[in-house]
């Protein structure tokens, strides 16, 4: 699961450390994929990124979304993936990316370094807010391949792995989550 959630930050960097980059969105994304905007309260303060949805194949009933936020230079620096969302369910609770369960809905936030295409610091979801660590599918058009919802969801640091930036919070809690964007498929990447 993890290895998932890696692997679809990781496309996001090749199409594309601080915590001050919220005020600093571009208006036009970098990444040619980017199909949208999402905005949330993270950890209480206005936070918007851009997005984009992608499903493995056109007959899949599975996708992921990533939003991602880009500094003033457009490099990529804060990225939050949802994987495993079924586009049948409405709401879903959102589980850590390392979870053992292939099939469970999953999140990652992550902080990016370098020219965007470092892992900084990482945040897992914190399990304890279960019921508040809530993913909801308010509309998915079939023909049209759009997708809105919403969403909560609580982060904690993953202090397993080295940190990156000293004044990082232990937590992130996005509350008040809405996006809007267009699924693509991932073989629609290879043309």
């Amino acid at each position: 699961m993890k290895k998932i959630v890696l692997v679809l930050l990781s496309i996001g960097m090749l199409l594309s450390c601080s915590n001050d980059d919220d005020d600093n969105l571009l208006t036009e994304s970098p990444n040619p994929i980017d199909s949208g905007l999402a905005r949330a309260q993270k950890n209480g303060k206005d936070w918007q990124s851009h997005i984009y949805a992608i499903q493995r194949n056109e007959t899949s009933n599975y996708f992921g979304i990533i939003l991602s936020v880009y500094d003033g230079e457009g490099i990529r620096r804060q990225s939050l993936g949802f994987i495993n969302l079924e586009k049948d369910t409405l709401t879903a609770t959102v589980k850590p990316s390392s979870s053992t369960d292939d099939r469970l809905n999953a999140a990652l936030f992550a902080t990016l370094a370098a020219d965007g295409d470092v892992l900084c610091d990482v945040f897992e979801v914190y399990e304890p807010d279960s019921l508040t660590n809530t993913i909801t599918i308010t509309e998915f058009n079939e023909r049209t391949k759009e997708v809105r919802g919403k969403f909560n969801v609580t982060f904690i640091k993953d202090t397993e792995r080295r940190p990156c930036d000293p004044n990082a919070p232990e937590f992130i809690r996005f509350t008040n989550g809405e996006f809007h964007t267009e699924l693509i498929n991932d073989e629609e990447l290879e043309n």
